[in-house]
């Protein structure tokens, strides 16, 4: 009996640390709950002001049953690397419209996980893009210098006349020649402005994004705004 006594005490705090543990959780699944509703809801406005249609509804895009009826946005999502070879691909709350001077433009939440056990995380970050059938674009990657990336292999293409912009910046394509072109000191010049933004491009699409950065429904337009700013330096060099 006084074995059990000495017992008990350690079996309590067990079962409180475990009780503690779901109460913990589920007030973390709650406060996350509210604040995906409080987004998706300014987003829903944000979408009204601008003039885009809003789908808010997240789509796993690993999943044959998360089906987009979209097919520009079906060969936008086929067409780039950042979506592809993704642990739980997610995209939601969705805003689309014309673009300016043809095309249609898209932003939207886009998540995935990487790691796993105590290394696990979710990745979560907006992304701006734009799909013009009239568009044709080599293929690239560009992202910040210093950021992990497998979008793709090779040897970054630098910029001799301007060691600046190769510094801040990682340029991978399958057509340097091609891209030494279109990266002309004006693109290069624009993309200096905000040395924080990764583009991927490739045939009808470009996408903009910046690294883990989920864009506040507040300053979505200027980050529209700055990825057109962007798209125009680069359609400008491409007709």
């Amino acid at each position: 009996m006084t074995v059990m006594n000495q017992q008990d005490p350690q079996w309590l705090i067990a079962v409180g640390a475990v009780v503690l543990t779901c109460l913990a959780l589920i007030v973390a699944w709650r406060i996350s709950k509210r604040r995906a509703e409080a987004r998706r809801e300014a987003l829903r406005h944000q979408a009204l002001m601008l003039g885009c249609a809003f789908e808010p509804q997240p789509m796993r895009l690993d999943r044959s049953e998360s089906a987009i009826t979209d097919l520009h946005f079906t060969e936008l999502l086929g067409s780039m690397r950042l979506f592809q070879k993704r642990r739980r691909p997610e995209i939601s709350n969705r805003l689309s419209r014309a673009g300016e001077g043809g095309g249609t433009d898209w932003v939207f939440d886009f998540s995935y996980v990487t790691g796993s056990g105590k290394n696990r995380r979710t990745v979560r970050q907006t992304v701006a893009a734009h799909f013009e059938e009239t568009l044709e674009c080599p293929r690239f990657a560009l992202q910040p210098e210093g950021l992990f990336s497998r979008i793709f292999d090779g040897a970054d293409i630098d910029f001799d006349q301007d060691p600046e912009f190769s510094k801040k910046y990682l340029l991978k394509g399958d057509d340097a020649s091609k891209l030494r072109q279109v990266f002309t000191p004006y693109v290069r010049s624009e993309l200096m402005q905000d040395p924080h933004w990764s583009i991927e491009a490739g045939g009808h699409a470009i996408v903009g994004w910046r690294s883990g950065h989920l864009v506040r429904p507040e300053d979505l337009s200027t980050f529209l705004a700055v990825f057109r700013r962007v798209l125009e330096a680069l359609r400008n060099e491409l007709e």
